[in-house]
């Protein structure tokens, strides 16, 4: 049995007559109507890059109003956006981590030049993992760039599945 996507509010006509209900299409119509794969278009979805004209199932099944349908051009300047913002997001990451490296070699100069005394903070909480993104440590800096290196990872690959899926004929 076939899922029935659940109309929105804005497109079910208000008397229960008149104009008929938008024309949803599932994610694998739109990946043959556009030529970008579906695990982009989800990605998309998730991350609240694609918006418009966006639907779900009363399952929670994702569809896409027919009359809102992207072209091809437009989400892969989607994809490529969110590339290089990830890009950007992953070049803050290498620098905090570059800062908190610093701050462990300042520790450890320290130390060197008086082992007698109570070492620094930053080489103490060097395996400390805190829950705050901008929490002091190695670790949390190292752990903040290899999420931010997934994400660019995501969006490479999607760029490129995209840009590899255009050869094929769109219908």
């Amino acid at each position: 049995m076939t899922e029935q996507p659940v109309p929105s509010p804005e497109t079910a006509p208000a008397d229960g007559g008149g104009e008929a209900a938008p024309v949803l299409l599932k994610l694998s119509e739109v990946h043959r109507q556009t030529g970008v794969d579906v695990d982009a278009l989800k990605m998309l979805i998730e991350d609240k890059l694609l918006v418009h004209g966006v639907e779900r199932g009363r399952a929670g099944h994702v569809y896409l109003r027919a009359d809102c349908l992207p072209t091809y051009q437009s989400l892969l300047g989607l994809l490529r956006k969110q590339l290089l913002h990830e890009l950007r997001t992953a070049q803050k990451h290498i620098r905090r981590v570059e800062q908190e490296v610093e701050a462990v070699r300042n520790d450890l100069d320290l130390a060197v030049e008086d082992p007698d005394a109570p070492l620094g903070h930053d080489l103490l909480t060097l395996r400390t993992r805190s829950h705050d993104p901008r929490g002091s440590s190695l670790t949390s800096a190292l752990s903040g760039l290899e999420f931010s290196a997934w994400a660019v990872r995501r969006y490479q690959d999607a760029v490129q599945r995209t840009q590899g899926l255009a050869h094929f004929q769109v219908d």
